[in-house]
């Protein structure tokens, strides 16, 4: 009974930080880790942008030209940190999904590895620690807009102008820009 009641925990754990993880869209990979010396050492990075696009993520380099959405939200990427905690035998790695306030997001399990070879080694840990995000099952999910705010009373200033809510005016443009210019028409003739 204990160890179901865990096994139900941790899915229930797992399945809200898959829900965390929908709502980003890019996945920013670093040219260089903190603990490796060199740019793309071991192809580690490489080897992190590959599994990432494997499990439906959308990569990009850190260094590359950005979508353009993603220059207008850097938010909507999560950049991979890998946290190494080698032994003298043993090689493990972390991998965490930071925001784009340095929050960790998700933080995969512990990938370890006894290869003697530091590149077949760091490789072996990495996927390994990549089971976490295969279960994730990851889909993103915009995230919905905010409830418009209910329509404002047009008021009257003291020049004899009717102001209107900024925010209405956004979703009117997005919605249907025709009405909109025919409005926008309306309000230029009736001044």
């Amino acid at each position: 009974m204990k160890k179901l009641l865990i096994l139900l925990l941790a899915f229930t754990g797992l399945q809200l930080s898959a829900q965390n993880i929908d709502k980003y869209k890019y996945i920013v990979v670093p040219e260089a880790y903190d603990f490796l010396g060199e740019t793309d050492q071991y192809r580690l990075n490489s080897l992190t942008k590959f599994l990432f696009e494997e499990n439906g993520f959308t990569t990009v380099m850190r260094t590359e030209e950005k979508p353009l959405d993603l220059q207008n939200d850097p938010c909507l990427g999560l950049a991979p940190n890998l946290v190494e905690d080698s032994g003298l035998f043993t090689t493990k790695i972390v991998l965490q999904l930071r925001d784009c306030y340095g929050n960790v997001v998700f933080a995969t399990k512990e990938g370890t590895s006894r290869s003697k070879e530091y590149k077949e080694a760091y490789h072996e840990s990495l996927r390994e620690a990549f089971q976490d995000i295969q279960a994730l099952n990851y889909e993103y999910k915009q995230a919905e807009m905010a409830a418009a705010p209910k329509k404002a009373e047009a008021s009257e200033n003291g020049v004899g102008e009717k102001t209107t809510n900024v925010a209405e005016a956004e979703v009117k443009a997005t919605v249907k820009p025709e009405v909109v210019e025919a409005e926008v028409e309306e309000e230029i003739v009736e001044a």
